[in-house]
């Protein structure tokens, strides 16, 4: 298969305006914010994203998160839990390294300013999908990607050495010798502009809307995954995950996930999420497998 073109657009150096900084951030949903979160005080960043910083799946994302928070609960549970949901496409390490960290991130989303829901002065936890005890934290009912990326965006803007920078296309990445020095951008009213970063954290979102049918909000259209492919990385695991229910119709509301899968029976993939650990290295990846699952009780599906 013949390689595309190593740039999507011509540009000249020595006339593009060029910006320094430590460390380059291209995305801001919530891996991104939270990668970007990890960097220490005394390094700069800079988050880009090409919409405003409060478009993105994330936002849009209604299921709950899962962590092991009550004492009748089990890392070993929620792995094996997950690794059969999974359908044989899981990597078990970073199963196993997902599942262990899933309540020490939940606790720092809470520290962050992030209100889930709770039941008498505790989480609510709640029992969904393939998982055999209690464990679905929610925010807002069906909104816990709202209320994260509220939260995570108000931290990220305290924080002094981050800086933002929405309504910025991420055109290509810049490389040299085989390594990732930055990007090239285009702006509002400033056109073309060469960012160089020591280090570039992609975490630019999936590829929702090059579907005929998707619940995936407009932003969501995979040009990260294009500019990687153009600088020579490997793309993998980049299947369409599809949710419980998709609403097509001009006159019907659109159901909230919790009314989907209120259902007595859907025919639904499962999935397993794999999170890229340590701020040099965020980023999401979801493996879906053909199974069905029948679902006889209230199982909103993550988003």
């Amino acid at each position: 298969m013949a390689r595309p073109h190593r740039y999507l657009v011509q540009f000249n150096p020595k006339q593009t305006p060029h910006f320094f900084t430590d460390i380059l951030v291209v995305g801001a949903g919530i891996a991104g914010l939270r990668a970007a979160l990890e960097i220490p005080k005394e390094i700069d960043a800079l988050v880009v994203t090409k919409d405003s910083i409060q478009q993105s799946n994330s936002t849009y994302a209604q299921g709950g998160i899962a962590g092991v928070l009550s004492p009748e609960d089990r890392f070993e549970n929620h792995i094996e839990d997950t690794l059969t949901a999974g359908g044989g496409l899981c990597q078990r390490d970073i199963v196993e390294l997902v599942v262990r960290e899933a309540p020490h991130q939940i606790n720092d989303l809470i520290k962050f300013g992030t209100k889930f829901d709770e039941e008498e002065g505790h989480l609510a936890l709640t029992r969904e999908g393939g998982h055999s005890h209690r464990r679905i934290v929610h925010a807002l009912g069906d909104a816990t990607g709202f209320e994260v990326m509220r939260a995570i965006i108000a931290k990220a803007k305290e924080a002094p050495n981050l800086t933002i920078w929405d309504d910025t296309f991420t055109i290509d990445l810049l490389t040299h010798q085989g390594c990732c020095v930055g990007a090239l951008v285009d702006r509002p009213n400033q056109g073309k502009l060469l960012i160089w970063a020591k280090q570039t954290i992609l975490a630019s979102g999936g590829v929702g809307m090059v579907y005929r049918e998707t619940t995936n909000p407009p932003v969501a259209t995979g040009d990260g995954m294009a500019a990687a492919y153009r600088a020579g990385a490997r793309l993998r695991d980049i299947r369409k995950r599809f949710g419980s229910l998709s609403w097509r119709t001009e006159t019907w509301p659109k159901p909230s996930s919790t009314a989907r899968s209120a259902s007595t029976l859907l025919a639904t993939t499962r999935s397993s999420i794999s999170f890229g650990s340590g701020w040099a290295n965020a980023g999401i990846a979801i493996k879906p497998s053909p199974n069905a699952s029948r679902v006889s009780r209230r199982i909103p599906f993550p988003s």
